[in-house]
């Protein structure tokens, strides 16, 4: 009984020691890219259409965030810096740095390939 306590154990901190070392990998990019439409999805798409989402519920719907990544104007970093200092239209999203990096990166994949 002890040896099979100890294989359960050993076992328990091999997964554990699994999955630590994989949160220290670097994201993949269709990883960020989900992580961004999931953050859109549940805090963006309030006030912004995006894609596969409800309609936004406020009357004055903010710009569609395709048509946002479509802007000549709207780069990553450009984006990043709007979305860490919102202007009155917008109220502060609250997202941290990796947040805002994966909303960034999913808006930008929204841009039209032309």
């Amino acid at each position: 009984m002890d040896r099979d306590l100890f294989a359960g154990f050993l076992g328990a901190v091999i997964c554990l020691m699994g999955s630590a070392a994989a949160e220290n990998r670097p994201e993949s990019e269709d990883a960020r890219l989900a992580r961004g439409h999931q953050i859109a999805m549940s805090v963006c798409s309030a006030c912004h259409a995006v894609p596969s989402a409800h309609s936004p519920i406020l009357r004055e719907q903010a710009p569609a965030l395709r048509r946002i990544a479509n802007k000549p104007s709207t780069t990553p970093t450009s984006l990043a810096a709007f979305l860490r200092s919102p202007s009155h239209k917008m109220p502060d999203p609250q997202l941290t740095d990796e947040m805002i990096d994966a909303v960034v990166g999913y808006t930008v994949s929204l841009r039209d390939r032309r």
